[in-house]
Parts: C-alpha cells; sequence; structure tokens
C-alpha cells in the first residue's frame, strides 16, 4: 500500500466490532465500508486480526467524479429519514413496554431485500429490542453522527459500555453544562449535576 494514496482511508476509523457487525453478505448495509487490503484478495468474511487489512473507508456521501477524474462533494445529508423515524418509533414503543418488532423489521426488510426472511426480529425483553434497536441504528446511521445520541437516550449503562474513555465515575459529562448567561436570566434554571 506504500506506493499510493487513499484520500479517506483511515486505519483507526471504523472499529472492528462495526466491520464485523456490518459484515452481513445479505445485508446491503455490508457496503457501508470498503475495506482495504495490501495482497488483492477477496476477504470475507472480514478477519479482525488480519495482517493484510490496512483500513477502511466509508462509503457513504462520496460525491459525484466528473469526465475529468474531480470529486464533486455536493451531496445532501440527510438529517432525518425514514428509516430514523421508523427507529425512533421502535424506542418509544420500547420504553413504554409495546411490541417494537414492526418498525425494525421495516428496516431490516429494506436493507435485506431479497434475503430478508430469516432476518425477522421478534419482540423480546426490554434490555433485547433496546440492543436490537442500538443495532439497527448502527448499522443504518454509522458516519451520520447519530450514535453518540442514540446511546444516551438507552441509558447511562450503554454509553459506559460503549464509550471506553468514559468512566462511570464521570456520569455528569454526558450531559453539557447550562451557561452562566442561561443561569442568570432564567431563575427556573439549575446547573447540570456535577458542574
Amino acid at each position: 500500500m506504500s506506493d499510493f494514496v487513499v484520500n479517506g482511508l483511515s486505519r483507526y476509523g471504523a472499529s472492528d466490532k462495526t466491520l464485523l457487525m456490518l459484515d452481513d453478505l445479505e445485508d446491503q448495509r455490508r457496503n457501508t465500508f470498503i475495506r482495504i487490503y495490501d495482497d488483492g484478495e477477496v476477504h470475507i468474511p472480514f478477519q479482525a486480526e488480519d495482517p493484510n487489512y490496512q483500513g477502511s473507508l466509508l462509503n457513504k456521501f462520496l460525491g459525484i467524479v466528473g469526465d475529468d477524474g474531480s470529486r464533486w462533494s455536493y451531496n445532501n445529508i440527510p438529517v432525518y429519514r425514514y428509516a430514523d423515524a421508523l427507529l425512533l418509533l421502535a424506542e418509544a414503543k420500547n420504553k413504554l413496554d409495546e411490541d417494537p418488532s414492526a418498525e425494525i423489521n421495516a428496516v431490516r426488510a429494506r436493507a435485506y431485500g431479497e434475503n430478508f426472511a430469516g432476518h425477522e426480529f421478534v419482540d423480546g425483553t426490554k434490555a433485547e429490542n433496546t440492543q436490537a434497536i442500538l443495532d439497527e441504528r448502527l448499522k443504518e446511521f454509522v458516519g451520520e453522527g447519530k450514535r453518540w445520541w442514540d446511546l444516551v437516550r438507552a441509558g447511562d449503562s450503554y454509553v459506559f459500555d460503549e464509550v471506553a474513555a468514559l468512566d462511570a465515575s464521570e456520569a455528569y459529562k454526558i450531559y453539557y453544562s447550562i451557561s452562566e448567561g442561561m443561569l442568570a436570566n432564567d431563575s427556573e434554571l439549575t446547573q447540570t449535576e456535577g458542574y
């Protein structure tokens, strides 16, 4: 790989966990990352410790390559899309002790297409449903800046399980402090605990 450079390649970008989660050949979201190897071989499935693995490229919002080979990055980046609305509804249903499987399955049906049979989600415990929703959101929205907020909504334990740099003793760091100006101008506000 030393004889060429790939813009955007990051050996430290997608974690092995993320690449393994997205390595289902029947799920169209597998192509979210292009996996780069230095031996010219096809590597399926992804092996986390493969010495030939050099990194991965996020295969979203790449723009358009013009006739002259220039890349134009003027993609519209979605803020919310239908899958987001479905999975947020699944979260709400799960928190209300309702069955979120219809919404999870609607997202999976699109992702798996004709391979959907056998990948149906069946309602489980609240914790199982929460994990399934988080997994679907990770697969669906990787690279779109939603993961942190997904973990915060899921609850403190999920944040601490997923973010190694954050310790439960620093739980207050999950939430922002309120500025001095806002506190001074609104007597109903109280500072976020820990600040």
